[in-house]
């Protein structure tokens, strides 16, 4: 005669296997999360590459989208009312992710949109006031344009930038509109805090890698030339 599992036995299995859950989930959680983070920084690199062959084919780094003048890496349609139309003109996230495809760099990273965002930026999205996290998670270094909004902007060549320039970097989500309402940022605007205590940064020499947010936060508070304060016009590297 077979003999049957006792409650007891039972409970003690079930007991086991919840503890070998506990013990596991977490590690799986982080493995998890360790795989977003690397896609986050392979998105950052595709940009780096996209930069480069521009610049190849143009001789002069791409436009960061930085104010009012807004033809640039992250879109570029003309409009008849405001020269060019920028993510608050648009009427909600189709549209934004229509404008987005305009961008300069849209046909270097091969039409690849998901690329645009982290893997752990997941929304809401649709909110006007941030409407450029509609289209990406990241924005570029206004240092790469001199922080210069003015009609007669300049972008400017390789040569005259750091090779260890941060170029773009996954921006602070927890921040409003005046962060999210063009294409580019001060360094100062921040970096994400949803990868822990570090964020991807990408550099103009195609390097990406992960930086504390307590060592961006002392590079940022320099006052002198550092790889964030680049802009090529200025004594200390700001605006």
């Amino acid at each position: 005669m077979r003999k049957a599992f006792t409650l007891i036995e039972l409970l003690v299995v079930i007991s086991i296997i919840a503890l070998l859950i506990a013990i596991l989930l977490p590690a799986l959680n982080s493995a998890k999360r360790g795989a977003r983070f690397t896609q986050c920084k392979i998105n950052i690199r595709s940009f780096t590459q996209a930069q480069m062959s521009y610049h190849s084919d143009n001789g002069r780094l791409v436009y960061s989208n930085w104010g009012p003048i807004s033809a640039g890496w992250l879109y570029a349609e003309p409009d008849a009312t405001h020269g060019w139309r920028r993510p608050k003109h648009t009427s909600g996230v189709a549209d934004r992710l229509h404008l987005r495809e305009t961008g300069y760099l849209w046909d270097y990273m091969n039409g690849e949109g998901e690329a645009y965002h982290c893997p752990e930026d997941i929304g809401p999205f649709g909110d006007r006031e941030v409407s450029v996290r509609d289209m990406t998670s990241y924005l570029i270094n206004g240092a790469f344009n001199g922080y210069d909004s003015s009609p007669t902007f300049e972008s400017f060549s390789i040569e005259r930038m750091r090779v260890d320039a941060a170029l773009m970097w996954e921006t602070d989500e927890t921040r409003g509109g005046g962060v999210w309402n063009d294409g580019s940022n001060f360094p100062r605007e921040g970096i994400t805090r949803r990868h822990a205590d570090g964020a991807p940064i990408g550099y103009l020499d195609g390097s990406v890698e992960r930086i504390s947010i307590s060592r961006f936060e002392e590079l940022i508070d320099e006052k002198t030339p550092n790889q964030f304060w680049a802009n090529p016009n200025t004594r200390d590297g700001r605006d």
